[in-house]
């Protein structure tokens, strides 16, 4: 592919064209709806678009052509391309593949189960695509995928527009400029007897298109300065650096077509870029003319955009460039090699249909890169060649001199319909149709890099093949391959074929993504495993897991993982592609990359420590928990459960309590979880020691604890007035001689203030005075009088009372009640020496 190759022929004639201008009104904005499904059209429906078809991709003038100076008959002795295209190399596509390899990352059928009519065997699929969102168009439907082309959801192409001129009609083209962000999307519509409409509708951004958010201009011939009965057919896109070009074939509508379709005029349109992303008027620059018919444009251009036609009545090729910075375009017409054009084309398949009968030798694609401008066209058979075949001729872009013309052609088959892409190498390949003799029209693709052969033979790899031929002898009119964006050194393009019959029905339109192995990207798949759940997104974006957990980078690309957690889950770690155990994980995409993000259900810990001197078990509801004396024991639950802690003492102990802060007073503890907690249980040894008969007892070392029947034995407080028999109960003296817990942490006009639990007890050898109060923290406020507990009316506990009061009442909140601060208190005071023996406080709050 070199640029210093040796030029064959230089230019005959040069010259130029003025270029003229005009303003397009503001565009218009619509929702475009996806569908699950292709639209289906009616009968009624699909009729009036199948007659216009007839009427579309309409030849040219057909002149006798003389040969120019130096112009031969290219003879078939020119090696034809690789015989190998067959079925077979299916299979082999996915093996494993050597660096120079071409592979295929999709190879997509959109039509399996579509609905009738909404495909075609004249397919003309064009694709684009922007990231992970691949817009695909054919004559009759539109897709997009939001998953690199995996899968397609489908838009109605007839009804997401406003209705013009006879209604919507085919020859859809999509493209995507990368500089502004901008996919674009052209329609052709019916004419009505005066001129037709070409609509440019536009998506800005990866989320417009998940939104279905486009805008659009109208072009019509009259915007041209062209007369009333006139409409476009076979337009055409292409970018430069700055500008969109529409190119596109201008017929007249009287005489009525068909049969008498006359060709007029060849336009190409000049849209600057900026305009297109403000949204604004739009001024256009354009050129007309009326003596090359199809002017095909380059793909690939950067400053200056060159586009090629067959002269009318010679072997010679007019190649036109139009710098950015200019307003006028220049040509030069350069002779090339005498072809095979017959009226009808000729390549019948197994069951006698001719696929190849629609074609004609109007130039198909064009491509300026790496010093080299080339253009490629059908040919007939005839002049020693069996089958149709593609012609192709390179031209130096520096002096426009003709370079070689590496024919592509098959003593076997014919191949038709070419389409080139320029990859960001300046590499091209594209797909290609080939078929008839012992095959079917099938599918594949070319390519002419610095790993291939120098054509002839060009490089062909197998796509699709069709098992019928088409019912009505018609095929086209034409396929699409762009750069993939942002891996620019892999193609994307279409296909087609037909499946299980030769109707409309049975066509296939197919996606492509290919390249060779050295170039493809760095496939980063996210899996997501454990309890609970979260999304994995990335920077810079693609993925979004989500629903899209793989991504395709280029190579070295340098990503950053980053995990976030739904409500209830927590993120718990990476695993695979040397991700840090959490946090985020940034990755150097050297080769294909699999990690995998684990989120559980959120649980909170309960800890629970069995500690005293005495022994027993406390073990919990829901379960999960069961905890001996002196151990540690905890388990995991989810957020807000409830859990019940139940102590149960052992014989010979008693459970003294509760601590740790989220627990205290009786047994059991219930508990809330909204975060970790940690709980202690204490357990005291008993001792006991039963008599018979009245008094009250007493043994070295223990102190009396209590009575073991209902009625009221403790001396001091009750009378008897018949003999009684208690059994006296007496503990070791660790036990607290005051235990509070109140009934809220805060109360409100009408609530009760209350103690949910009170525990006095006198475990020194002579009786002692309690003092049981509420003290308030509101400056002005006097201290609120002792509480009367019931117990007689006595403020002396007598030796070996303990006893359990609660729920106790204390007042109820009034509005005259003072806010702030309050306690509840016991102080047990030692008679003989005056000091503090034991106390308790539990505040609270008046609200």
């Amino acid at each position: 592919m070199a640029v210093d190759e040796p030029t064959l022929r230089w230019p005959d004639s040069s010259g130029s064209v003025a270029v003229q201008s005009a303003v397009i009104e503001r565009p218009q904005i619509v929702q475009v709806k996806l569908l699950r499904e292709a639209p289906q059209l009616s009968p009624e429906e699909f009729q009036p678009i199948e007659d216009i078809l007839k009427r579309t991709h309409l030849p040219g003038p057909r002149l006798p052509k003389a040969p120019v100076f130096g112009a031969e008959i290219q003879q078939p002795a020119v090696p034809p391309s690789a015989p190998g295209v067959v079925p077979e190399l299916e299979e082999q596509q996915e093996l494993p593949h050597a660096l120079g390899d071409l592979k295929f990352l999709h190879n997509t059928d959109l039509g399996a189960g579509a609905p009738p009519n909404s495909t075609s065997f004249i397919g003309e699929p064009s694709v684009a695509n922007n990231g992970r969102f691949v817009f695909q168009s054919g004559n009759r439907y539109a897709a997009l995928s939001n998953d690199d082309g995996a899968t397609f959801r489908f838009v109605n192409p007839r009804e997401s527009f406003p209705f013009v001129n006879g209604g919507f009609c085919c020859d859809q083209v999509v493209l995507y400029d990368k500089s502004r962000d901008l996919l674009f999307w052209s329609l052709m519509y019916i004419q009505d007897g005066n001129a037709n409409t070409l609509r440019l509708a536009i998506a800005q951004g990866m989320a417009a298109l998940e939104r279905g958010a486009w805008y659009y201009y109208d072009f019509t011939p009259q915007h041209l300065g062209l007369p009333d009965g006139r409409w476009f057919d076979y337009p055409q896109l292409t970018l430069s650096d700055n500008f969109l070009y529409i190119t596109a074939n201008v017929f007249s509508t009287d005489p009525p077509c068909p049969p008498a379709c006359q060709w007029t005029t060849s336009i190409i349109m000049r849209l600057p870029l900026d305009a297109l992303r403000g949204r604004t008027r739009l001024p256009m620059d354009f050129l007309a003319v009326d003596d090359h018919f199809t002017l095909t444009p380059t793909q690939g251009a950067t400053s200056t955009l060159y586009w090629g036609s067959h002269d009318l009545q010679s072997y010679s090729i007019r190649i036109y460039q139009w710098a950015e910075t200019s307003t006028t375009a220049l040509w030069d017409d350069v002779g090339i090699s005498a072809y095979p054009s017959a009226s009808s084309y000729m390549c019948p398949g197994p069951d006698g249909r001719d696929w190849c009968g629609r074609a004609d030798d109007r130039m198909i694609t064009g491509w300026v890169a790496n010093g080299v401008i080339g253009f490629m066209w059908n040919a007939s058979q005839g002049d020693g060649f069996p089958y149709p075949h593609v012609r192709v001729v390179r031209f130096s872009e520096r002096t426009r001199g003709l370079l070689n013309e590496p024919t592509m052609w098959s003593s076997r088959f014919a191949w038709l319909y070419p389409t080139v892409g320029v990859n960001a190498r300046g590499h091209i390949a594209g797909p290609i149709f080939w078929g008839g003799g012992l095959y079917y029209p099938s599918a594949a693709v070319f390519i002419w890099d610095d790993l291939s052969n120098t054509p002839p033979p060009w490089d062909t790899y197998f796509v699709v093949a069709s098992t019928h031929g088409p019912a009505q002898n018609r095929w086209g009119d034409f396929l699409a391959a762009r750069p993939h964006f942002p891996n620019s050194r892999t193609w994307i393009g279409t296909a087609y074929a037909l499946q299980g019959g030769g109707d409309n029905a049975n066509a296939r339109p197919r996606f492509l993504w290919f390249g060779r192995a050295r170039d493809l990207p760095a496939l980063l798949t996210i899996s997501k495993t454990g309890t609970g759940s979260g999304r994995v997104t990335s920077n810079p974006p693609g993925i979004d897991c989500g629903s899209d957990c793989s991504e395709p980078y280029t190579t070295n690309t340098r990503v950053t993982l980053t995990a976030t957690p739904a409500a209830g889950s927590i993120f718990a770690g990476w695993r695979g592609g040397g991700c840090p155990e959490t946090g985020p994980c940034t990755l150097t995409l050297t080769a294909d990359i699999a990690v995998t993000a684990t989120f559980n259900i959120q649980q909170f810990t309960l800890a629970l420590s069995v500690e005293g001197a005495g022994s027993g078990t406390v073990a919990s509801s829901p379960p999960g928990i069961v905890c001996g004396a002196g151990a540690y024991c905890a388990g995991a639950y989810p957020p807000g459960t409830v859990m019940t802690l139940t102590a149960a003492p052992a014989a010979g102990s008693i459970f003294a309590g509760w601590s740790g802060g989220v627990c205290a007073g009786t047994n059991p503890c219930t508990v809330t979880l909204t975060a970790d907690a940690a709980v202690i249980a204490t357990f005291h040894v008993l001792q006991t020691l039963g008599e018979e008969g009245t008094g009250r007892g007493a043994d070295t070392g223990p102190v009396f604890t209590s009575w073991s029947v209902d009625v009221d034995c403790l001396e001091g407080m009750v009378t008897p007035s018949i003999n009684k028999t208690c059994t006296a109960i007496f503990h070791l003296a660790s036990l607290p001689a005051c235990m509070i817990q109140m009934s809220q942490a805060s109360y409100v006009d009408g609530e009760t203030v209350a103690a949910q639990a009170l525990r006095l007890a006198n475990p020194g050898a002579t009786p002692a005075p309690i003092e049981i109060g509420i003290w308030v923290d509101v400056p002005g406020v006097p201290p609120i009088p002792v509480v009367n507990l019931g117990a007689k009316g006595a403020v002396v506990l007598p030796v070996g009372f303990i006893r359990d009061f609660g729920p106790l009442p204390l007042f109820r909140v009034a509005a005259r009640v003072p806010r702030g601060t309050y306690g509840f208190s016991c102080r047990l005071v030692d008679p003989v020496t005056g000091q503090l023996v034991s106390e308790d406080l539990n505040p609270f709050e008046i609200r």
